[in-house]
C-alpha cells in the first residue's frame, strides 16, 4: 500500500512547479530506495522444505502446523503442510514474494491472439476472462492478502538467520482444536512460551450429529460430562533446534513426530453362560469417563473440565486378533485403543464421576415359537468403577506444577469378566447391570 501512496504523490508533483518539482524528484528517489531494500531482503531468503518420519503403524493426521522461530533478531512464521504430499501454505507472516507450487502434470492454459496481436488467456470460469476485475479497488493488495492462505507451495522462504522449528498435529475435523498458536506467533521473545500452546478436545452431546452411537441409542448412568469422540487421533509434536538458513539454503527439515497423548489399550472379557439359550455377541460398546480437557505441546495435561468418551470395541481372540463370536464360544475378548492425554480416576467406591466404565453388550439368539425358530436380539448394559485399575497403572503423574503422562502407552485389562446369559448379566464385585432391552433387530455395528 505504501508504494501506491508514493505513486499518487508523484503524479500530483508533476502538476506542480518550482519547489514542488524538486520535492517530486525526492519522493521518486525515496520510492526507488524502498524497492531496493525489499529486493535485497528477498535475496537473503532461503528455501526450507519439511518431511516426516512416522512410527510404524502410527495413526497419521492429514496435516501438520509448522512454526519457524528465528532466535536472533526475533521473527516468526506459521505454515500448514499436508502429511501426504508435503505441500502447504502460509497462515502467519507470509513473505512478500511467494513461489507457488506448479503441478507438473497440469496442462498450461490455452492462449490465442486477436487481430491486434494482444495475447488473451482463455479462462471461461474466471470473471473478465482472467483479466483485471474493475470492481476490485486494489487487485494487487487482494492478491497479496490471499497469498498467505490460498497459494500452495512445496517449500517455505525464510529470511536469513538461526531458527527453531516446531511442528504440531492438525485435526482438520475439528475434534482436537489448536489453541494459542497465533498468540504464540504474535508474541515477542519474552512473551508466550511454546509450552503454552495447547490442544483442546471438542465436547459433544450424545445427540450431536458428529457422535457415533449405537443404533439403539445410549442409556447413560453417568451423565453430566461432555463427550469426546472415541476415534480422535493422537496429538503429535516435534522440534528441530538451531537450523541455519541463508540465501544459499535449500534444505529439508526432517521431523519425527512423537505422540504427546497416551495410547491406552482397554481390554475386557465376556464369559458366556450358554445354558438353554445359545447366543452370539454381535457387538460391544463402551463408555469411559475421566478424559482430560486437553494437553499442551510440551505434554502438560489440562485436567478440567473432565469429559468422557464412547466407542465400539473390537471383538478378538485371546491373542488380540479380530474374530467374530459364535454360538458355541464360551468367551469373548473385547479391545479398544484410545489416544487421549490420560485417564483420571475417582474414589473406587463411587458409582458416578471419573473412572466409570459402562459397557453395552448386544446379542442375538434363536427362540422357539410353536414349531418355528425366531431370531431375537437384546441389549444388556452394565456399569463399573475401574478407578482402582487406573490408579494401579498410574497413567498420569505430577511433575513440578504440572500433570504429565506416566508412560507413552498403558494397558488397562479389566480383571473381572462380564459374566452373562442370554437374559441377564450376573452382578459381581466389578459389574452391575443397569439396563436391559429387547431389540427388534440385532446390532452388529
Amino acid at each position: 500500500m505504501e508504494r501506491r501512496r508514493n505513486k499518487v504523490f508523484w503524479k500530483f508533483s508533476l502538476r506542480e512547479c518550482g519547489v514542488a518539482m524538486a520535492l517530486g524528484c525526492w519522493l521518486l528517489a525515496a520510492c526507488t530506495e524502498t524497492d531496493t531494500t525489499v529486493d535485497s531482503a528477498e535475496l537473503r531468503h532461503g528455501d526450507v522444505r519439511v518431511s516426516y518420519k512416522w512410527t510404524k503403524d502410527a495413526p497419521q493426521p492429514d496435516s501438520m502446523t509448522v512454526m519457524a522461530v528465528r532466535v536472533i533478531n526475533y521473527w516468526k512464521c506459521g505454515m500448514q503442510v499436508s502429511t501426504k504430499n508435503l505441500r502447504g501454505h502460509y497462515f502467519f507472516q507470509a513473505p512478500e514474494k511467494i513461489d507457488p507450487w506448479v503441478d507438473p502434470d497440469k496442462k498450461e492454459e490455452e492462449t490465442v491472439s486477436n487481430d491486434d496481436n494482444i495475447t488473451v488467456v482463455i479462462a471461461p470460469g474466471e470473471p473478465y476472462n482472467g483479466g483485471i476485475d474493475p470492481s476490485v479497488p486494489d487487485e494487487n493488495e487482494l492478491i497479496r492478502r490471499l497469498t498467505a492462505y490460498d497459494i500452495v507451495v512445496d517449500h517455505f522462504s525464510l529470511p536469513k538467520g538461526t531458527y527453531k522449528f516446531y511442528t504440531l498435529s492438525v485435526d482438520t475435523l475439528g475434534e482436537v482444536m489448536q489453541r494459542r498458536v497465533t498468540d504464540y506467533l504474535q508474541a515477542s521473545s519474552t512473551g508466550l512460551s511454546i509450552s503454552e500452546v495447547y490442544m483442546e478436545y471438542a465436547s459433544h452431546r450424545l445427540k450431536d450429529p458428529v457422535m457415533t452411537v449405537p443404533l439403539t441409542g445410549w442409556h447413560d448412568e453417568n451423565s453430566g460430562f461432555g463427550f469426546v469422540r472415541g476415534d480422535v487421533l493422537p496429538v503429535y509434536f516435534d522440534t528441530q533446534d538451531l537450523v541455519e538458513v541463508d540465501n544459499q539454503t535449500d534444505k529439508t527439515i526432517s521431523f519425527t513426530p512423537r505422540e504427546v497423548t497416551q495410547a491406552i489399550d482397554l481390554r475386557l472379557t465376556i464369559k458366556k453362560q450358554l445354558g438353554d439359550i445359545p447366543f452370539v455377541v454381535d457387538s460391544v460398546w463402551a463408555e469411559v469417563s475421566g478424559v482430560p480437557a486437553g494437553i499442551t505441546a510440551a505434554g502438560y495435561i489440562i485436567k478440567d473440565p473432565i469429559r468422557k468418551t464412547l466407542f465400539r470395541m473390537q471383538l478378538t481372540d485371546a491373542a488380540g486378533k479380530q474374530k467374530a463370536d459364535t454360538k458355541t464360544a464360551t468367551q469373548v475378548q473385547a479391545r479398544y485403543r484410545l489416544h487421549v492425554p490420560a485417564l483420571i480416576a475417582s474414589n473406587p467406591t463411587d458409582t458416578r464421576g471419573p473412572g466409570i466404565m459402562q459397557v453395552a453388550v448386544y446379542i442375538s439368539y434363536e427362540e422357539t415359537v410353536g414349531s418355528a425358530k425366531v431370531k431375537r436380539a437384546r441389549k444388556l448394559q452394565v456399569s463399573g468403577n475401574i478407578s482402582a485399575l487406573i490408579n494401579k497403572q498410574a497413567p498420569l503423574k505430577k511433575s513440578s506444577e504440572h500433570y504429565v503422562r506416566n508412560a507413552a502407552s498403558v494397558t488397562l485389562n479389566v480383571p473381572t469378566a462380564i459374566s452373562m446369559s442370554a437374559t441377564e448379566i450376573t452382578k459381581n464385585a466389578q459389574w452391575t447391570q443397569t439396563y436391559k432391552a429387547q431389540l427388534k433387530v440385532p446390532v452388529t455395528e
